[in-house]
């Protein structure tokens, strides 16, 4: 057999494996035969985040010389060349930060003890969810009832016990466990566990001490990269004893034959591990297929219990004393500065540590601490928790709404008075007041001038720390006086960062706005760029927040230095813009990207740079910020550092953006922005039961807007509400005239609603009482929401899902199947129909795993009795299939376009029409189902 021959005639990266079939099931080595130049290039030259052990690749060598030894990749091996079979994996292993689509066939040739099989694998760099959807109905049904168990319950930790129970069951394992870790903590926690009727395994509570961490630490390695580790026999147990000499010695002294160990994560966060030990090995494929999936699961839901809870505390609270940080403190701060929160009156207290140096000094910083901890006790127990902020590292302050100046003056005498509780506690304090919270800044400054009065009456009361505190700054000269220090510090607190220092936004548009004139002036090109740290909040979970604001502030520094510390400025979290001469540029820029890749000691991120050349035309700095930043996220999946300049093609669509957020008043008042529908089909009579309006931009300069032309534009501007209204005032007027036409049967329809209608105004106020004050049935409106719309405000849009309801109108799930939690919404919401993206039936045809899932999907549904569409219906054998597996109704194009209503009344007419439903019937049929 000519391998070669074979692997040359395919087009993805393809090689033949060899495998050393062994007696007793057994096997041996594991060699790379030939590969086509796809494969041998993805070892020479691999893709990135893709790591070799050895870059050449030299035909029938082992696996191992390129990769860490992975015993799912033998299990897969070994299955497909000795026992003959077709096999599918789709994997993420923790050694990459790539996914891997793998087919593995077997080859019919055998030499002796040798045997082969071709290994065939593609590689993407975001997970592909059509790639999971190959698992077996069976193993679809487990995970969903998974997922289902888990979203339903309103006790975690109980559930969990249930879950475990039933991967036990799936495993045939003698014990299983799901243990979290924590690793600031250094310490394990049992969540659940499940034992097989009369085990002799001890509970895992008898061994999760904190020494156990390190054990538990210890099981990265141990997997080595793959995804999961599953040793099923001696052999494989032979690898663990390998790897991991001291945790092997545990398990076989604990009785232990064979285990399978999988990591939870959420976000690439490790939260734990799940493992099943001494389980039936037989089971093997089938547990992995479906503990692959139900990881993720798991990953999630831990994440939403554990790993948020955590990160929110590290990211707000100040660690030593329990109070919240400066950061959280700057967050209020611009809130209420923004006028985002309109609480009346503001009241800030500054309460300055008196004495702290001395004590560090004297007594040492355990000293100091417990100083700061029994300051921070005092203020907790006259203020709420969340409204006192560590503010410097001597200094609180307390910001409180609704107060007056007699109550800030009582606070704080009541410091003063709680002080005394306690042996060297001494604050200077002042406070101040400002009838409406948006001026809280000014509250600070004048808060703290008068808290550095009182600290000067403290020194003249006790001279001895004056004299320390003199003798402090004599040893360092460098420092100015303490009246410039506070003078400085108020000033660096409205104008610069606090993490880089770099000018804040405000300042840098002043400073540009006079740096670019100058250059104008001096006939010199120049620009501004909008620099941003790519995937930095990932970095933040995966590293930690003080890795990335270490990465933050070397950034900063590079900036700087390249563009000048007043010509730069960091605008957020991870976005920093310049101005600078245009000669350069690109060579600066490709310094950047140098200096960035050696960054915090190589633990770094790419960085994407947008450019707006002035050359483009003079204008004002925040509108070149703009445009530098719509340069910056043209391409934002790179993972690789670039610049990319702001340009003629990008200035054509922000013109186009202007145009339609400047008229769509006027669009509204002259209806060129109106409605089409499409027909909704019942599967059963195949008679319109519903219509879905679509917006539609019929403008007399440009024609046809698409919706894509506009609706994403008035999204991102919040303006979208106004043409969401717009559609239900034209649907309305449609319905009251064909009421009073009495011309065919009345259906329902639809209208698909935004996020950012929530935001900006009571939707469900607005249309209820547009459609109250046009006589037209409640039932007659149906709403759609997106999965996307849901996610983002979970609680609220569950209120606003049940007002919609409890007021008449039905609410569909629009585009499920789009995203990554549907199945979770379910739990959580009511709805009365689901719609299935019409993704489904784009891959009908390609790929018999659409019509799997989409199988089980049906059967979901019909489980928790709720109606289905599918989207994007177009053949006769899509009708056939989905009324076959139970979809209540149907949309696509085989039906019908989206077109306007003269036309359907055209059509009519002529008798050109889909028969409509008749409605009691599709409300009998309906009430059926929910009963």
């Amino acid at each position: 057999m000519d391998f070669q021959a074979i692997v040359d005639g395919m087009s993805a990266m393809t090689c033949v494996v060899s495998v050393e079939n062994l007696p007793d099931g057994k096997y041996g080595k594991f060699r790379l035969v030939t590969g086509n130049k796809a494969y041998i290039d993805s070892i020479e030259h691999p893709a990135p985040g893709v790591e070799m052990l050895t870059d050449k690749f030299t035909p029938n060598s082992e696996y191992t010389d390129y990769l860490t030894r992975d015993l799912n990749f033998e299990d897969f091996c070994y299955r497909a060349a000795v026992k003959k079979k077709c096999l599918h994996s789709y994997a993420h292993p923790d050694r990459m930060d790539v996914w891997f689509n793998m087919t593995f066939l077997p080859l019919g040739q055998e030499v002796g003890e040798i045997c082969y099989c071709l290994y065939i694998m593609e590689i993407n760099f975001e997970p592909d969810s059509q790639n999971f959807a190959s698992t077996s109905s069976d193993i679809a049904s487990s995970v969903l009832d998974t997922c289902i168990k888990l979203r339903g319950t309103k006790d975690f930790r109980d559930t969990m016990y249930e879950v475990i129970g039933g991967i036990r069951e799936l495993c045939d394992a003698e014990h299983c466990c799901i243990l979290t870790m924590d690793e600031y903590e250094r310490s394990c926690d049992v969540l659940c566990e499940a034992f097989r009727e009369g085990s002799k395994l001890l509970s895992m509570e008898h061994y999760a001490d904190k020494d156990f961490y390190d054990i538990a630490d210890s099981w990265t390695s141990t997997i080595a990269g793959s995804n999961c580790l599953i040793a099923k026999n001696e052999q494989d147990m032979e690898i663990v004893k390998e790897r991991n000499p001291i945790w092997f010695d545990s398990l076989t002294s604990a009785g232990v034959n064979n285990i399978v160990l999988f990591p939870l994560k959420s976000r690439n966060q490790l939260l734990g591990y799940m493992w099943a030990l001494n389980f039936d090995p037989g089971r093997a494929v089938k547990i992995k297929e479906t503990l692959e999936a139900t990881s993720f699961i798991l990953g999630a839901e831990l994440g939403n219990n554990l790993l948020l809870d955590r990160l929110r505390l590290l990211s707000s609270k100040d660690m030593l004393t329990g109070v919240m940080n400066r950061n959280e403190m700057n967050n209020y701060v611009d809130e209420l500065s923004r006028g985002v929160k309109d609480d009346g009156s503001v009241g800030v207290i500054f309460a300055d540590l008196n004495g702290l140096k001395t004590v560090n000094d004297q007594s040492g910083h355990n000293a100091g601490d417990k100083l700061l901890k029994n300051a921070a006790k005092v203020l907790r127990s006259l203020f709420p928790e969340k409204s006192i902020f560590r503010a410097g590292g001597d200094e609180f302050a307390i910001i409180v709404a609704d107060v007056t100046e007699a109550d800030v003056e009582e606070k704080i005498e009541q410091i003063r008075k709680g002080s005394e509780k306690y042996d060297s506690l001494s604050f200077a304090l002042g406070g101040c007041v400002e009838k409406s919270s948006s001026n809280v800044r000014m509250a600070l400054r004048h808060a703290d001038e008068r808290m550095y009065l009182d600290k000067q009456k403290y020194y003249e009361t006790y001279p001895e720390q004056a004299a320390a505190r003199r003798k402090s700054r004599e040893r360092a000269p460098e420092q100015t006086s303490e009246a410039l220090v506070r003078e400085d510090r108020i000033q660096q607190e409205m104008n610069y960062d606090p993490l880089t220092g770099l000018p804040s936004m405000a300042l840098f548009f002043r400073l540009a706005e006079r740096g670019r004139r100058i250059m104008h002036e001096k006939g010199e090109d120049s620009a501004l760029i909008f620099l941003n740290l790519n995937g930095l909040r990932f970095f933040n979970q995966r590293c930690g927040f003080s890795e990335g604001d270490a990465l933050i502030k070397e950034l900063s520094c590079i900036v700087a230095e390249l563009f000048g510390r007043e010509n730069s400025s960091r605008f957020g979290q991870d976005h920093f813009a310049a101005f600078t001469k245009a000669e350069g540029l690109e060579q600066k820029l490709e310094q950047l990207f140098k200096l960035m890749k050696r960054a915090n000691n190589g633990k770094t991120l790419t960085v994407r740079v947008g450019i707006y050349p002035d050359s483009m035309g003079i204008v004002e700095t925040a509108l070149a910020c703009d445009r530098a930043r719509y340069a910056c996220d043209v391409i934002k999946d790179s993972n690789k550092s670039y610049f990319t300049y702001f340009d003629k093609k990008m200035l054509q669509k922000e013109i186009n953006r202007q145009y339609v957020i400047d008229n769509l008043t006027k669009a509204i008042n002259e209806n060129w922005i109106t409605a089409y529908y499409q027909p909704i089909v019942s599967s059963e009579s195949k008679k319109v039961c519903d219509e879905e309006a679509l917006a539609r931009w019929i403008d007399p300069q440009k024609g046809i807007l698409s919706p894509a032309d506009f609706i994403p534009i008035l999204e991102d501007a919040k303006l979208i509400y106004k043409v969401d209204l717009h559609i239900v005032d034209i649907i309305l007027e449609r319905l009251k005239k064909q009421m009073a036409s009495k011309i065919g049967t009345v259906a329902p329809i639809s209208i698909n609603l935004s996020r950012t209608d929530f935001e900006m105004c009571d939707i469900v106020e607005e249309i209820c009482n547009r459609v109250d004050a046009a006589g037209v049935p409640r039932d007659l409106i149906t709403i759609e929401i997106t999965e996307s719309v849901i996610g983002q405000n979970l609680d609220f849009m569950k209120e606003q899902v049940d007002r919609f309801q409890s007021l008449g109108f039905k609410v569909w799930m629009d585009d499920f199947g789009s995203g990554y939690s549907s199945l979770d919404l379910l739990q959580d919401l009511r709805f009365d129909l689901i719609k299935f993206d019409m993704r489904f039936m784009r891959q009908f045809d390609s790929s018999p795993r659409s019509r799997l899932l989409l199988t089980e999907l049906m059967r979901m549904a019909n489980n928790l009795r709720i109606e289905t569409v599918t989207e994007g219906v177009e053949t006769a054998e899509q009708v056939d299939f989905l009324s076959s597996i139970g979809c209540t109704k149907l949309q696509g194009f085989y039906f019908g376009k989206p077109i306007p209503y003269d036309m359907i009344q055209d059509r009519f007419k002529k008798g050109e029409r889909i028969r409509y439903n008749d409605k009691a019937a599709t409300d009998k049929n309906a009430k059926k189902k929910e009963n």
